[in-house]
């Protein structure tokens, strides 16, 4: 066994690895949890309750050394690894190792053969895809770029595998580094090296796979699944840091009973569970965390109702050309409803959808929401659950006091968002890889999801038609924050133009989309002007609630055409430009025909050259 680094031969490219670009994070500790817990929940087995151990331990380097000692020559010779005096002088090698129990462990093919798999096969993602998703079901987990993290956690950039294997009960043993393109005397070596016997294959040896697992602490004895073993770790992956990232990202798997987490460190153990977790949220420091701002008792007895079985609403949802939901979509009852949410009362909805794969069967499945609002937030609090994982950067509901969560769990849905997942596990994005050649109807259906708690908020949170006293207040009285130039809607209504002191431009509707040209004739040019674009909304403000799945102005769908200027730059909702000529006249078209939209342009101080 050692670490095995391919020579380049005449004709192969010379590069260096670009997939740590996905993971440019402060939040190290989050990453690395994240992307095991996660591929350890899609790996379940028959439903299985999953149990992760999370060891901090330390090993002496020349104990260590026999699973290190052929890497060495390789790690000193790339440059800009800036480690390396420090891995040096080292004598304690500081490590993680985290390990499942529970789940099918690294299966399929290997390799042995000589032979790439055409199949399926988590054992050959894991080890041998790079910069490539790889997602492919729920059954086997879905190693991908993700993987990267572990590469990071590592100052040396390296980590092990051990797996027992549900399909053939073998016991496997590699490791694998990222380094850089380097030369040892007259060779030159790819970046990425392996821990194996000849010709790559994984150990096998009882003998060197017991010394390795009591060296780093491993507990795994004959049951299936995996362990990952991280040296050098990173100072700031501490055992604090870890309980936090545990709570925030599978506080709901945990409460549900899906995941129990085991954390060790020298002779403390603790344990994570359904049990115990509100005493650990409770407890913790969330200060430098996303959570800094969570009202954690709110979020918990939120919880309890989520799961207490309340009564849920079904739903009836348009499944036409594009998802939508309607006041119809609350059958007969919105009035209702929107008593009850107005009064801060626990609800709860079921929304179906339909997913069909291109060439595949469709499948009946949905979602649910809970929603409550609550008066006492100083801002909202929402939360987007897939498979017991929370997708940590979504983020629509702008200001508003509620408090809204959406969980997937059925396994056609929670397929087709894990395949439009990013790879740090935090958003659901169309342009994820091969994300839209999968499913008929992606996009819009992916849209739906991730504006549906939005959606639902929008038609409740205004009284319902008996109670009209104050709802035009909305409307007539405009707030400082939501200031512009006009309110531009489509053909169904009129403009609404908000005065200004001095007006210099002025808008008018257009067929999709609007125009705008200089109202002031004598204004002295150039004007450097900055426009912001939304999609109206019934509350709040439509800028702080723009999300680039509503329109992106880079797209080729929305055409702009400038005359008497010329545009800096356009992107997501913003046009920069330049004003030169008194004539000026800027023309946008391709927006939703049903869609109303607010349209902002400033002026901008143009900085004289000394």
């Amino acid at each position: 066994m050692k670490w095995i680094y391919k020579k380049l031969e005449p004709g192969d490219s010379e590069r260096d690895p670009h997939e740590t670009e996905f993971f440019r994070v402060t939040a190290l500790t989050e990453v690395v949890i994240r992307e095991f817990v996660q591929n350890s929940l899609d790996a379940k087995r028959n439903g299985n309750k999953i149990k992760v151990v999370i060891t901090l331990g330390n090993v002496e380097k020349d104990k260590a050394n026999i699973y290190l000692k052929d890497f060495d020559e390789h790690f000193f010779q790339c440059k800009d690894l800036q480690y390396k005096n420090e891995y040096k002088i080292a004598r304690i090698i500081p490590f993680i190792a985290l390990e499942d129990f529970g789940t099918t462990g690294l299966d399929g093919e290997t390799m042995e053969n000589g032979i790439r798999p055409s199949g399926r096969s988590n054992f050959y993602n894991f080890w041998w895809c790079e910069g490539k998703s790889k997602k492919s079901g729920l059954e086997a987990g879905r190693w991908g770029l993700g993987k990267t993290a572990f590469h990071i956690a590592s100052k040396i950039r390296s980590f092990w595998g051990l797996t027992i294997r549900v399909d053939d009960s073998r016991e496997l043993l590699m490791g694998k580094s990222l380094l850089r393109t380097h030369r040892i005397r007259d060779k030159v070596f790819q970046y990425a090296g392996y821990f194996a016997k000849d010709n790559f294959k994984p150990i096998t040896d009882n003998t060197v796979i017991q010394d390795f697992k009591e060296k780093f602490s491993i507990s795994r004895n004959n049951e299936y699944g995996f362990s990952l073993i991280i040296p050098m770790l990173h100072e700031e992956i501490k055992k604090s840091s870890i309980i936090n990232s545990i709570i925030m990202h599978y506080f709901y798997a945990i409460m549900k009973g899906l995941l129990v987490v085991e954390i060790k460190e020298g002779s403390n153990v603790m344990q994570l569970d359904s049990n115990n977790i509100y005493e650990y949220a409770i407890s913790a420091d969330w200060t430098e965390t996303p959570w800094k701002n969570i009202d954690i008792p709110g979020l918990f007895q939120f919880m309890k109702k989520a799961f207490s079985g309340n009564k849920i609403l079904d739903l009836w949802v348009s499944h036409d050309n594009s998802y939508s939901i309607s006041e119809d979509s609350f059958r007969g009852r919105v009035n209702e409803l929107k008593r009850d949410f107005n009064s801060e009362k626990f609800l709860a909805f079921n929304i179906p959808v339909n997913i069909k794969k291109i060439y595949g069967k469709s499948s009946k499945t949905g979602f649910y929401i809970f929603l409550e609002k609550c008066s006492q937030l100083k801002k909202p609090e929402e939360f987007y659950i897939r498979s017991g994982i929370t997708i940590s950067g979504i983020k629509v509901l702008g200001n508003r006091p509620v408090r809204g969560m959406l969980v997937a769990e059925d396994e056609p849905i929670t397929e087709f968002l894990g395949d439009a997942e990013t790879p740090a596990h935090t958003d659901w994005n169309e342009r994820t890889e091969d994300f839209k050649e999968k499913y008929d109807n992606a996009v819009s259906i992916l849209r739906f999801i991730k504006k549906s708690i939005i959606k639902i908020v929008s038609f409740l949170d205004e009284p319902p038609k008996e109670q009209q006293e104050d709802f035009l207040i909305d409307i007539f009285n405009i707030s400082s924050e939501y200031s512009g130039n006009s309110v531009l809607s489509s053909q169904k209504t009129e403009i609404l133009l908000i005065e200004q002191k001095e007006r210099i431009f002025n808008i008018s509707k257009a067929t999709g989309g609007f125009k705008i040209f200089l109202d002031k004739k004598d204004v002295i040019l150039p004007i450097k002007a900055t426009i912001l674009i939304a999609y109206d909304i019934r509350r709040g403000n439509p800028f702080k609630q723009y999300d680039t799945y509503d329109f992106d102005l880079r797209d080729n769908n929305i055409f702009t055409e400038i005359k008497g200027g010329e545009i800096v730059e356009k992107k997501e909702n913003i046009i920069d430009l330049i004003i030169n000529d008194h004539n000026f006249l800027l023309n946008t078209t391709g927006f939703d025909l049903k869609r109303d939209i607010v349209v902002n342009i400033k002026e901008k101080k143009i900085e004289k050259e000394i």
